[in-house]
């Protein structure tokens, strides 16, 4: 599980975000980030997955499920005060291995700290 701090929890913060923030698209997933409204420095996280993409909650609550361990695991990799929005846009993404979902999910994260 995700520190408390590292989660993005209110409902504001995640409509702000993903109104307003911007995105980084690939295959499987889209990261939408935006700058934190809150001092700290700590990079807040999210992740949707739409019932249009998955129509059984077992299967969305597994794709979110390994979001976010990927995040959990590579937390120290994400860019410092920027509330971030995970969202996965191919349903393929509940099958792939882990070693590609971690690699898609990293290049992304690159993409937006460079």
């Amino acid at each position: 599980m995700l520190p408390r701090q590292n989660r993005l929890r209110k409902k504001e913060d995640v409509d702000r975000v993903f109104r307003r923030g911007r995105p980084v698209s690939g295959g499987l997933v889209m990261i939408k980030h935006l700058g934190s409204d809150s001092d700290s420095a700590t990079p807040r996280v999210a992740v949707l997955v739409g019932k249009k993409l998955e129509k059984k909650a077992v299967h969305r609550n597994r794709i979110k499920r390994r979001l976010r361990e990927v995040i959990r695991l590579h937390v120290d990799q994400l860019p410092a005060g920027r509330d971030l929005l995970i969202v996965a846009r191919s349903s393929k993404i509940r099958d792939i291995s882990w070693e590609k979902l971690v690699e898609d999910t990293l290049s992304l994260l690159s993409k937006i700290s460079n």
